[in-house]
């Protein structure tokens, strides 16, 4: 399977940086790591776009007639019960 490459132009830092981490991460190399970055980054977009989400929900359900107590008891007794 081919993949795409990419040709990038670092600082002598970033480069030397990028060097340690793969020998200190064991990542086969700059482009492992390079990979590795780049999941993470979408993986936090991903989560960023659901908390985003989720809040916007939240603001939406308005304010609760709850005590701040009650909601957390509720949270714990869910969590015993294995709901969440």
């Amino acid at each position: 399977m081919t993949h795409p490459s990419y040709a990038v132009t670092v600082p002598e830092a970033l480069s030397q940086f990028v060097a340690q981490r793969v020998q200190q991460d064991d990542y086969p190399s700059a482009s492992a790591y390079v990979a590795h970055l780049i999941d993470a980054d979408q993986r936090e977009k991903q989560y960023q776009e659901w908390l985003e989400h989720e809040l916007e929900l939240g603001l939406a359900s308005g304010i609760s007639d709850r005590t701040v107590e009650e909601i957390f008891e509720q949270t714990r007794q869910k969590l015993r019960d294995g709901k969440i």
